[in-house]
């Protein structure tokens, strides 16, 4: 008797763990193939960064030991960049490394003194005392934009490596404006322009988009790599939000890996402690002990197939205080996440969502629960919600516009965020609303 195709579901689950990983290693080099051939990848944000935005548009952008880009005069050139941080085996390849070594002394002098830190050594104190004075700058520009709070902050956190955050291919000067070289903003221009399409009072928030580079490693080491540079850009935004008005309204979307950013600048997640009590994780520690979490109350999350684990809810109530804060309360974000068990990137095909970087978050409905539970233990009836974006449930197909077939023998549903805004369950009639119409509610009403 042949398989139905319930029996096969079923089925699948139980194959060989050797070829689930053989489809999990196949999914992940092909999701990161183009960018660990690009040894510009650690100048992913070099051009843009040194042109000001046509509009007003607030733009972060973070490396990936989690130091803030400078202002434009005191950027590296885009060549030096590929030639001395494009190695991809080199883990320290971040400005503080470009502005450290013996040939860039007189470019980090002037970024000191750019910083009001003229004459100082270049020592760990130094550089977290530029940290601090970048993000203090970059919180006024948000003060200024967001008239000291009384307007809404719009925060738009990519996931991990997203191609369009490259702005520029490989060997290409930063005055080349030949459209054919250049990405320009074209993902977060989606991602703005269906937002505001669906919430038109969007239109009259002030937009913060972060770009943070996830840095790369062998396809294997993908998610270790991407989590730890997430957690250092997550305490990069920590000590830019931390700074602003705590009366501005803040609604933060976030899309894969983009979670664990903006978890880590919220609350001290250690979820992704490797325990190794190595370089960098007593370097996030002293971060972790040293810059406050943001004070503000009304903020709102909207987590969109989140690459993170239900255990970052087991550190949701270790905040850190400023010495003189007025109130320690546990804020209770309201936080809203988008699953969908059938997403590629979170479910990781075969080998499953807990494999090679938890990320069950993102995929299942038991681990959104977990995660709430956990939550609980701090703070009264957290004000966390739950959408689901799978269109196929029961194993069958996905439209073609959404699917994604994993070596030929699964099909699962695609990662894109810019897709997500035109997903409907497959049974529903033509004219129903699309799943992201709950989830925008459950996030801004």
């Amino acid at each position: 008797m042949s398989f139905s195709h319930t029996y096969w579901c079923r089925f699948r689950k139980k194959l060989p763990v050797l070829i689930s990983y053989a489809s999990l290693l196949w999914g992940l080099t092909a999701c990161a193939g183009r960018i660990i051939n690009d040894p510009g990848h650690h100048a992913v944000f070099a051009c843009l960064a040194s042109h000001p935005p046509h509009d007003k548009t607030l733009r972060l952008y973070v490396d990936s030991g989690g130091n803030l880009y400078p202002a434009a005069p005191y950027l590296p050139n885009n060549s030096a960049l590929l030639r001395q941080v494009g190695n991809l085996r080199n883990t320290e390849a971040d400005l503080s490394w470009y502005f450290d070594q013996p040939a860039n002394q007189a470019a980090e002098k002037a970024l000191f003194a750019h910083y009001g830190l003229a004459n100082a050594a270049s020592t760990d104190a130094t550089w977290d005392a530029l940290r601090q004075e970048m993000a203090r700058r970059f919180a006024l520009q948000i003060d200024s934009a967001t008239s000291n709070g009384r307007k809404t902050l719009v925060l738009l956190i990519h996931g991990f490596n997203v191609a369009d955050t490259t702005h520029a291919t490989t060997g290409k000067a930063c005055s080349d404006t030949n459209p054919a070289h250049r990405r320009d903003t074209t993902y977060y221009n989606a991602i703005r322009t269906r937002l505001e399409r669906e919430r038109p009072e969007l239109k009259s928030a002030v937009w913060l988009e972060m770009y943070w580079d996830g840095f790369q490693e062998a396809p294997l080491r993908i998610w270790g790599a991407a989590q730890a540079s997430a957690r250092y850009a997550g305490l990069a935004l920590r000590e830019v939000l931390r700074q602003t008005d705590p009366a501005t309204p803040v609604r933060v979307f976030t899309h894969s890996a983009g979670g664990v950013v903006i978890s880590q600048a919220l609350w001290n997640n250690d979820a992704f402690n490797d325990q190794s009590n190595g370089r960098y994780e007593r370097e996030l520690r002293h971060l972790f002990d040293t810059i406050p979490t943001p004070p503000h109350r009304n903020l709102r999350i909207g987590m969109l197939v989140p690459a993170l684990t239900s255990v970052a809810f087991d550190y949701y109530g270790k905040r850190t205080f400023a010495l003189k804060a007025p109130d320690t309360t546990i804020i209770n974000y309201r936080i809203v996440v988008g699953q969908n068990r059938r997403d590629f990137a979170v479910n990781k095909g075969p080998a499953g969502s807990e494999t090679a970087g938890a990320t069950s978050m993102g995929a299942k409905e038991e681990h959104f629960d977990a995660a709430v539970k956990a939550a609980a233990t701090v703070v009264t009836n957290p004000d966390m919600h739950r959408v689901d974006f799978c269109v196929t449930p029961h194993c069958k197909k996905p439209p073609l516009p959404f699917r994604y077939p994993i070596a030929g023998l699964w099909t699962f549903e695609a990662h894109d965020w810019r897709l997500y805004f035109s997903r409907r369950k497959i049974d529903s009639p033509p004219n129903a609303p699309f799943i992201m119409k709950e989830f925008l509610s459950q996030v801004l009403d």
